[in-house]
């Protein structure tokens, strides 16, 4: 795997990827012909980058690209463990899940602190579903049963100790671990706009058979991750439909009442995120064009005063990156600090924002690239 990194001005940010037992540090970076922001570090790999992962502090990076990496501050590989699948479980830990050499309905998952050093988890599990809260636990899904009983199953383990099987796949957690969003289904069919759709619970900590509670009339799709709101109340679901299939919408569901609200049919799929005054913030009409972005405010979407753009993404820390797109189809990424100072801009439009806010990583359209951004004040 060849990567090369350009550092412009003082890196002040923290990034890492998967480790192995026996992590062996690269030699020192090249400089890269690309011209990333004043105080980036833009990361180039030879292959397309598949998946990247923050920490929850922002500090390390996981990165898969041809193979799982773990970068360091100084932007040095510190490892590449085996494994096709990775999650963080706190900012100390990340798991990875390793496919069987017998079948590949199954593996195994073992859990890596940033030493390298790492423990297996007891049992086999199914490579669908690796999901880590990042305040320390794991939802881990079970290889698909056969015969009569054909619903997923799944278990949560949390230091060393695995819970007992629990219904169905495990989509997403709240922020602090107390709930996670499982399908109760098998796909039932194609949403407009989403490849497939499952019906959902809700379980609340401590998790047992009767913690589960089902959402009646809401179908999602499974391939978008649920975001939930600082306070945990509130859960936005990227594409949707409440009552009879018929489209695909934004909604979020109100996990104090039960109730789920359709809010935006503009462009289902986009990541959505969660302004500090409480407000989802949605993309802007394409159909109008005029970069206006708005927000979801509880009852319906209102204008917000941010800078036009096509679509953005909020940090926790109130900092957000800004989507525009030019007439020739170049999409750059502004990043803005959490009271609106500006931090620099990039070509591309992946955006992932460590859960803390205090780092962003936008990935260009090449797809093979990674510019990299502290935030000054963002954790």
């Amino acid at each position: 795997m060849t990567r090369v990194l350009s550092v412009i001005a003082a890196v002040v940010f923290a990034a890492c990827s998967p480790g192995n037992s026996n992590p062996a540090p690269t030699t020192a970076p090249r400089p890269s012909s690309s011209s990333p922001a004043t105080g980036a570090v833009t990361i180039s790999e030879s292959a397309s980058i598949d998946f990247y992962a923050w920490a929850p502090d922002g500090r390390h990076l996981l990165i898969d690209s041809d193979g799982l990496v773990l970068i360091d501050s100084t932007g040095k590989t510190v490892a590449s463990p085996d494994g096709m699948i990775a999650t963080w479980v706190d900012p100390q830990h990340f798991a990875t899940w390793s496919e069987s050499r017998a079948t590949s309905a199954s593996g195994s998952v073992a859990v890596y602190d940033l030493g390298g050093s790492s423990i297996a988890v007891p049992g086999s599990y199914s490579g669908l579903a690796l999901v880590g809260d990042g305040v320390g636990s794991l939802a881990l899904l079970l290889p698909a049963a056969t015969g009569k009983d054909v619903h997923d199953h799944f278990v949560v383990w949390q230091n060393g100790v695995l819970s007992n099987p629990l219904p169905g796949l495990p989509l997403g957690w709240s922020r602090d671990g107390s709930t996670l969003i499982v399908a109760t289904s098998q796909p039932l069919g194609g949403l407009p706009g989403g490849p497939q759709s499952v019906s959902i619970a809700v379980l609340h900590r401590p998790f047992g058979v009767t913690s589960e509670q089902p959402v009646k009339s809401v179908h999602v799709d499974p391939t978008y991750v649920p975001v939930f709101n600082a306070t945990g109340t509130e859960v936005a679901f990227q594409c949707g439909a409440i009552g009879q299939l018929g489209g695909c919408h934004q909604l979020v569901l109100d996990l104090r009442t039960g109730q789920p609200r359709d809010v935006a049919s503009e462009l289902p799929g986009l990541p959505l995120s969660w302004l500090p005054d409480g407000g989802l913030l949605l993309a802007a009409d394409g159909a109008t064009g005029s970069g206006v972005l708005d927000e979801w405010n509880g009852s319906m979407a209102v204008a917000t005063a941010l800078p036009r753009a096509s679509w953005g993404l909020a940090a926790s820390s109130g900092a957000i990156a800004l989507v525009t797109e030019a007439p020739d189809a170049t999409r750059t990424t502004q990043v803005f600090g959490p009271v609106g100072t500006p931090i620099g801009q990039a070509r591309g439009l992946g955006v992932a924002w460590s859960a803390d806010g205090s780092s962003l990583a936008v990935e260009a359209d090449s797809g093979d690239q990674l510019t990299i951004f502290t935030i000054p004040g963002g954790s």
